[in-house]
């Protein structure tokens, strides 16, 4: 059980963005345009984090600003509704941070069972 909370907690700590020197709230505004993509709505998808629609444009423009790029390409609403697509560079990101956190977190893990695997 220690060790299990112990590893649980490295990884907490090792807080892929901030050890990386990426924004510190880059998972939220990830997972954000993740439900968009899902939704094709960001209205949905704020709805879905449970926060309101201004926030979510807020995390949305403050993630392009951060990164220099458009995420969503908007389709205005009308008779047939609007919606959100991702673009190509927001993908990208997505897919790289992802395939980033995926080797982090089994490296955290495996140096974590070298270190204190034997405590069990």
């Amino acid at each position: 059980l220690l060790y299990q909370a112990g590893q649980a907690g490295l990884l907490r700590l090792l807080g892929l963005p901030g050890l990386l020197g990426l924004p510190a709230d880059l998972p939220g505004p990830l997972q954000l345009l993740e439900l968009v993509a899902r939704t094709g709505s960001l209205r949905t998808a704020a709805a879905a984090m449970g926060m309101a629609y201004s926030k979510a444009w807020g995390m949305l423009n403050e993630l392009e600003s951060q990164w220099g790029f458009a995420m969503v390409a908007r389709r205005p609403g009308g008779a047939g509704g609007g919606g959100s697509l991702l673009t190509e560079p927001a993908w990208d990101l997505i897919r790289r941070y992802r395939a980033l956190q995926w080797a982090c977190d089994h490296a955290a893990q495996d140096a974590f069972a070298q270190q204190f695997g034997g405590m069990r």
